[in-house]
């Protein structure tokens, strides 16, 4: 019976170089970054009065890792859902470090002043925490306000489960 060791490591450096002198690298397009769009707070905004901010205490608590994916009857995601071309955020918001009061509070003038912008496409970092806590009431608050449409799982590099991209509807101008 014979036994076989492996190669050590400078013959597989040696057999991958030699594999590789003939490839080609691929020239991908070169993409300009585009600036990260900064909120807009207009104080001047009208507060939407149907819509209670409560939280139902009650809510499932969602997985800090989990992908989240919401949309109305008849609405598409296809814009926010792009694997290869990220969706050209209008407006973002930053909720780390705020208690579930705090994040109620902006999100609720960050909705009204993006639908009063006709900013129709938003990034909402929410962070993932331990528990998944901010998340948990950020979905619920986003399902059941009447300007959103739906939200999806932000890119990896645009925050992953950490994040979400969200569809505003447009303020009727009549």
């Amino acid at each position: 019976m014979s036994t076989t060791q492996d190669p050590p490591e400078d013959i597989d450096k040696q057999y991958y170089e030699a594999e590789m002198q003939s490839v080609t690298p691929l020239n991908a397009p070169h993409k300009p970054k585009t600036p990260r769009p900064q909120t807009v707070l207009d104080p001047t905004v009208e507060q939407d009065s149907d819509f209670t901010w409560r939280y139902d205490e009650m809510a499932h608590p969602i997985d800090p890792d989990a992908s989240i994916q919401f949309a109305r009857n008849g609405v598409q995601l296809k814009p926010l859902k792009s694997t290869h071309h990220p969706p050209d955020i209008e407006a973002s918001l930053d909720l780390h470090r705020m208690n579930r009061d705090q994040a109620a509070t902006a999100l609720h003038h960050f909705l009204n002043t993006a639908q009063t912008h006709n900013q129709r496409i938003l990034h909402i970092i929410h962070g993932k925490g331990q528990h998944g806590t901010l998340k948990t009431a950020l979905i619920h608050w986003l399902k059941h306000h009447p300007a959103i449409l739906g939200f999806c799982t932000a890119l990896p590099h645009q925050g992953g489960t950490g994040a979400l991209y969200a569809l505003v509807k447009q303020r009727n101008t009549r």
